[in-house]
């Protein structure tokens, strides 16, 4: 729990909420985007074994479910958009951000689960806000002030401290059993 604060608060600094100019609505978006994903996490750990559903399965359900919601919304907003007019550049773009930016990461995601439960892998994924803070520095030029910095330090050092707890408790379970 205290790996857990400790992340959290890095997640905070690392977002610069007040310090930036930020919509409200954004920002409750996101929360809601953090708060869907993980169920999406404990769901798919809790039923990967009762219910063996396969990898690929879920990913493919996963991506044919988001394409009938994200089509339907599209329909609503802007019809068009559903067959954009791009330039070769821009369907590159297109099916880069859709398949190895997109897709891919949720099949990864599932397989870990497979392999490792959801409290060992979780602490990971707190490298998703660091990574992404990373590359908008590096593609869009965005600055990173000491705070977020600070922020990303207490994120790595919540995921080390979530790792290594939970490796050394199970040492210690271990070794008691012995």
């Amino acid at each position: 729990m205290v790996a857990l604060a400790i992340a959290a608060l890095g997640l905070v600094l690392l977002a610069r909420p007040g310090g930036a100019h930020v919509e409200a609505l954004g920002v409750v978006a996101a929360l809601g985007a953090a708060l869907s994903f993980a169920s999406y996490l404990g769901l798919a750990r809790l039923w990967a074994d009762p219910v063996r559903l396969p990898t690929l399965t879920v990913a493919f359900w996963l991506l044919v479910s988001s394409l009938v919601l994200t089509g339907a919304l599209q329909l609503m907003v802007d019809a068009r958009g559903l067959v954009p007019q791009l330039s070769l550049t821009g369907w590159t773009a297109l099916f880069w951000l859709g398949l190895p930016a997109s897709a891919l990461p949720h099949v990864l995601v599932i397989a870990t689960l497979r392999r490792m439960p959801a409290s060992r892998a979780a602490p990971f994924l707190l490298l998703m806000p660091i990574s992404g803070t990373l590359i908008a520095a590096a593609l869009l030029g965005e600055r990173l002030d000491q705070i977020q910095l600070a922020g990303a330090a207490l994120i790595l050092l919540g995921i080390a401290a979530a790792t290594m707890r939970l490796s050394s408790r199970r040492e210690r379970s271990g070794a008691a059993a012995d």
